[in-house]
């Protein structure tokens, strides 16, 4: 389970990023990794914690190193597999408790800042 995000312009980097080649693939999972890290914090803030001795799906969110498909580099972000199962009752509901949607509420505070923060490191490092 993690959350999933389209950033209207991205497309435009990318492809200078492709252009660059080695350097730009580089350039582009750093300034992957600093958005996924900005929601991934939105995410710990949103979800709520019981006051059960256990491990949290807080402690627990993750962001996955850079990965790529069909050529869009993206990274996961989202609870770990210890917490997941917990997590899609939350985001989900159930037949007994109402949904909780802090992903998706996670992911809508969160758009604006993550793509200010892709563009800032691709721009802090290409000198732009």
């Amino acid at each position: 389970m993690g959350a999933s995000m389209e950033l209207e312009g991205f497309v435009e980097l990318q492809k200078r990023l492709n252009e660059l080649g080695k350097k730009g693939k580089k350039v582009e999972n750093r300034a992957i990794q600093a958005g996924a890290k900005i929601l991934a914090d939105t995410i710990r803030k949103e979800v709520p914690v019981s006051n059960i001795d256990h491990l949290h799906i807080r402690d627990d969110i993750q962001v996955s190193r850079t990965k790529r498909k069909n050529g869009i580099a993206f990274a996961d972000v989202g609870p770990g597999k210890e917490t997941a199962w917990r997590a899609k009752f939350l985001e989900f509901g159930t037949v007994k408790m109402p949904p909780n949607p802090f992903m998706s509420r996670a992911e809508k505070k969160s758009q604006n800042e993550v793509l200010a923060a892709i563009k800032q490191e691709i721009r802090k490092e290409l000198d732009i």
